[in-house]
């Protein structure tokens, strides 16, 4: 086997070496070499360690490759793999897809709760098989989760809809509905802070290397409805919510109403019931204290 030279990359290596010469010869250029090659790290190298930093961008967020392992003079792409792959198989063996984000735009956390739907007849076209995998931030496998962190064809327990679709749920907690039953087999478990997704297709039919596939969006789920209230906490909720009523109806301030309805008012850091010499009514709203005046004489049959 022979490997043609690229002039391209022959002509990089000369340049780098003539300014290495240059920097031996003087102090002052090697300084500058050496802030050049630190704002590029920083400015150019680092974020493309970030999954949606590399490659071509798709729809809904994701990204992906066109060049993998064959990428002649694209240094870009070259080093944004190195950092953050370390590894990738040529184009047509096997397809990448990467997720940092939501629909929206938000970035992935381990304390919200995600889904990815692949419609019916649109899942991952593999001839081989194909995998969704879950990265933390350092791009490693997250450490006790407790959990799968990736899901695939080849999972035999997978739970598909009535319609053939298929619903991955990416969550900290154990998920169950009451339409889709048990789904712990369509669930990845997320760590705690942010993570990444990773979709991998070995073997990719036509219409993934083409672009006519892609992947579908995450979707960050609603809040789920918490626990019922306890019925002293429902009680106390159906008082404040008739107190609120009385007063919205008859427009008197939310102090002079509790005075109509003889409701102890409670002073700042004093125990429930006890009422402080010097706050009385003398030093509540006047007229709330006028108010509570009119009801007690009218109870007492004076008016």
């Amino acid at each position: 086997m022979t490997f043609r030279r690229c002039p391209a990359r022959n002509r990089s290596t000369r340049d780098f070496a003539v300014c290495l010469a240059a920097a031996a010869a003087d102090p002052a250029v090697a300084a500058e070499i050496r802030q050049a090659a630190a704002e590029a790290e920083r400015d150019e190298v680092a974020p493309l360690f970030e999954f949606r930093n590399l490659g071509r961008p798709l729809p809904a967020h994701w990204t992906t490759l066109v060049n993998g392992a064959a990428f002649g003079t694209d240094y870009r792409t070259r080093t944004a793999v190195a950092a953050s792959n370390v590894f990738v198989n040529r184009h047509r063996e096997t397809k990448y897809y990467f997720q940092d984000l939501d629909l929206h735009g938000r970035r992935l956390e381990g304390s919200r709760e995600y889904q990815v739907t692949f419609p019916p007849g649109a899942l991952p076209p593999a001839k081989g098989f194909w995998s969704l995998t879950l990265y933390d931030e350092r791009h490693a496998l997250p450490l006790a989760t407790g959990g799968k962190v990736a899901v695939g064809s080849r999972d035999s327990g997978l739970r598909y809809g009535a319609d053939g679709s298929l619903t991955i749920i990416v969550s900290r907690e154990a998920v169950a509905t009451a339409t889709d039953g048990d789904t712990s087999s369509n669930r990845i478990v997320a760590p705690n802070g942010v993570f990444s997704l990773y979709l991998r297709i070995y073997w990719p039919d036509e219409s993934a290397l083409d672009g006519t596939w892609t992947p579908p969006p995450c979707t960050r789920s609603p809040p789920r409805c918490s626990k019922p209230a306890p019925e002293q906490d429902r009680s106390s909720l159906r008082q404040t919510q008739e107190s609120r009523r009385l007063r919205r109806a008859s427009g008197i301030p939310s102090l002079t109403l509790r005075a109509c309805m003889n409701v102890p008012i409670k002073a700042p850091g004093v125990s429930r019931g006890i009422e402080p010499a010097g706050y009385g009514w003398a030093g509540r709203d006047p007229v709330a204290y006028g108010v509570h005046r009119e009801s007690r004489r009218s109870r007492s049959g004076l008016v």
